[in-house]
């Protein structure tokens, strides 16, 4: 899944669905899920002009009374949210109070705001592993995985059966689609992809076994595995 690391008390703001924009110098063709992540660094004379910027914005009537956390209580280096990126505004075209000048604004959507994991950021928009995002999301982590990867009809259209199956096969059965509901096998999956290739075609090749089989599982397609879905 894709993040996003963005400093305080922005993160924040977006997190709590108050700004629907995040400005960067660099557009993006992304759109989909996208973790908040909450940076590290925080300057005091940062926190004063945020606070500053929206103590004006309240004044001038154009967004609503906000009260920030103290900049001792701001929570960062770590996920605090998560939203849908859905296009990046070029300057000329900004319509919103948080779209700044000379800026590319991602559009944020579908803001929700979730306890703070702690979690190491990188530049630009970057990948988190399954099994943090699963960690991060929970129960939701499913319905958001099929948000950023539609490209997997197989699993959205026979989700019980198909994790019922993964669930249920003896481990050596396992295909590379285990990463998506059992996410702990996962680096050894990564660690000999050979065996995991070896595996996965020859239970394509039976197709006797009382198994259910997804093409579109990232592992596979990694490795280049080109099949059709097969289900008992």
């Amino acid at each position: 899944m894709k993040a996003l690391s963005i400093r305080q008390p922005w993160a924040w703001l977006i997190a709590h669905g108050y700004k629907d924009i995040e400005n960067r110098k660099w557009s993006t063709n992304y759109r989909g899920p996208l973790l908040i992540h909450a940076a590290k660094g925080l300057t005091k004379s940062e926190y004063k002009w945020v606070r500053l910027f929206v103590g004006l914005s309240i004044h001038k009537g154009e967004i609503p009374h906000i009260r920030l956390p103290e900049y001792e209580d701001l929570e960062r280096g770590g996920f605090v949210g998560i939203a849908t990126l859905t296009d990046s505004i070029i300057s000329l075209k900004r319509t919103s109070v948080w779209h700044l000048p000379d800026q590319f604004g991602f559009k944020l959507e579908n803001v929700k705001a979730l306890p703070f994991t702690p979690y190491r950021g990188a530049l630009s928009i970057f990948e988190v592993p399954h099994d943090i995002c699963q960690q991060i999301l929970g129960e939701n982590y499913q319905e958001v995985y099929l948000a950023e990867n539609p490209s997997t009809p197989y699993i959205a259209n026979n989700f019980a059966g198909h994790k019922l199956a993964f669930e249920t096969a003896p481990y050596d059965d396992l295909c590379g689609c285990v990463s998506t509901f059992l996410p702990a096998h996962l680096s050894e999956w990564r660690e000999n992809p050979d065996r995991h290739r070896s595996m996965v075609k020859a239970r394509l090749s039976n197709p006797n076994l009382p198994r259910s089989v997804c093409a579109n599982c990232p592992i596979c397609n990694g490795l280049g595995i080109k099949t059709k879905a097969v289900q008992s």
